[in-house]
């Protein structure tokens, strides 16, 4: 019976593991446009600690400074939620989007970023969040 916790706990960091997506590199190069935004949307939804995660719709714009041995990068992305609760450990590109009259939420972030050195790390997030096109959150999340 003492083996029963181990076990639970050994699959548990089996199946986070599992979650856990392969990143391509992110550059500064305007081709990397659709690996930032997948970093960010990983970054959003590790950081989400409620309701459901999100999906990217589609990338809105993005802003490529150059920087010190880098760039710094400002993200504006079009977010779906899904039907994945943040506790559950599918990865969000394989979770179903919810429909509309399941309550869709819908979430537009900027996202701040910097890259140096082939590391990229996101440093900043704000996402106005709205439920079925109508504005009912604010979420901002500095990194420190």
């Amino acid at each position: 019976m003492k083996e029963l916790p181990i076990l639970v706990l050994l699959y548990s960091a089996v199946l986070l593991s599992s979650a856990a997506p392969v990143l391509e590199p992110v550059t500064c190069s305007e081709d990397s446009r659709a690996a930032m935004a997948r970093l960010a949307m990983f970054h959003i939804n590790e950081h989400h600690d409620h309701g459901y995660k999100f999906k990217l719709n589609e990338i809105q714009g993005n802003k490529v400074e150059k920087a010190d041995n880098g760039c710094n990068v400002e993200l504006l992305l079009d977010l779906l939620e899904t039907k994945c609760h943040v506790v559950n450990p599918q990865h969000f590109e394989d979770c179903e989007l919810r429909r509309v009259d399941e309550r869709e939420v819908m979430a537009n972030c900027t996202v701040m970023m910097t890259v140096k050195n082939s590391d990229a790390k996101v440093t900043k997030y704000d996402c106005d969040t709205r439920q079925g096109g109508l504005h009912s959150c604010y979420v901002s999340n500095p990194i420190v």
